[in-house]
């Protein structure tokens, strides 16, 4: 039988840096929004009470509300945290089935897709939900996305953001777009 070692290494009380390997490609600091190019390790500060997160640029992070578990809630509520780029595409699927059954395995479970690819404008695509499954907690018909959208100072400013073609209101909160549908 194979053995695994983990190695960890805590920082001092007084020191708040760490070293980071940062993988190929662009990298964005989830606190500062600073962008970093891979591969290489770096150093970087940060308090106790967080964590070096580094998002891939290009990415989309869909999330639940803050729950213990992921049968706490339903998640008609979501967020999207964007993190454009001109080189990278993105996707990802929101998955959910009951949490309880191992109903998953007949079909009963539900997807949504969700993409962006930059081109002269910056669209995430939203596809419909797909499937269904048994659940009254869980069951719900419409969901809200609230979009975080990351802005970089290489995206210029903010023209217009629609929705099925008409145009919706945003806000910018410490350069971020937020924008609730």
């Amino acid at each position: 039988a194979g053995s695994a070692h983990i190695y960890m290494t805590t920082p001092k009380s007084d020191d708040s840096t760490r070293e980071v390997f940062i993988p190929d490609g662009k990298w964005i600091d989830v606190w500062s929004g600073e962008t970093v190019t891979g591969p290489k390790t770096i150093t970087v500060s940060h308090p106790l009470n967080t964590s070096p997160i580094f998002v891939r640029a290009g990415s989309v992070v869909a999330l639940a509300e803050n729950m213990k578990n992921t049968s706490e809630k339903n998640w008609s509520n979501m967020t999207l945290d964007v993190y454009p780029s001109k080189d990278y595409s993105a996707k990802t699927t929101i998955y959910e089935d009951d949490t309880k059954t191992v109903a998953y395995k007949e079909g009963q479970s539900r997807t949504t897709d969700i993409s962006m690819e930059y081109t002269d404008a910056l669209p995430i695509d939203i596809a419909p939900a797909v499937g269904s499954f048994v659940d009254d907690f869980r069951g719900f018909e419409e969901r809200t996305f609230n979009v975080r959208i990351h802005a970089r100072e290489d995206f210029g400013a903010i023209q217009k953001i629609t929705l099925n073609g008409s145009e919706i209101s945003a806000t910018i909160h410490q350069n971020v777009i937020i924008c609730t549908y």
